[in-house]
């Protein structure tokens, strides 16, 4: 029998505004499922509405999670950056 795991999932965008020339960034196009069973992939995806020179820089921009359960109180869990892409490897 699955279980579904009630989560609270609260989107902290923490940033650097002092180093940003943009401020805030907004996010746009949120995607996450309603509901997870227990020990399944939790994944949400989003864009936002600037960009930046190092996405990979914690200074400029970070993204962490708040996971609140009432049994296990709430877990923060850091995000990443993810861009898709091919790698072609030439022989020659």
């Amino acid at each position: 029998m699955k279980k579904n795991l009630a989560l609270l999932l609260t989107l902290l965008a923490v940033l650097s505004s002092a180093r940003l020339a943009h401020g805030q960034p907004h996010v746009i196009d949120l995607t996450y499922p309603d509901n997870v069973n227990l020990f399944d992939l939790y994944e949400v995806s989003f864009n936002l509405d600037s960009i930046y020179s190092n996405p990979y820089d914690p200074e400029s921009i970070s993204v962490s999670a708040e996971f609140v359960s009432t049994a296990h109180g709430t877990i923060v869990v850091n995000g990443f950056y993810y861009e898709c892409y091919t790698l072609f490897y030439d022989e020659g």
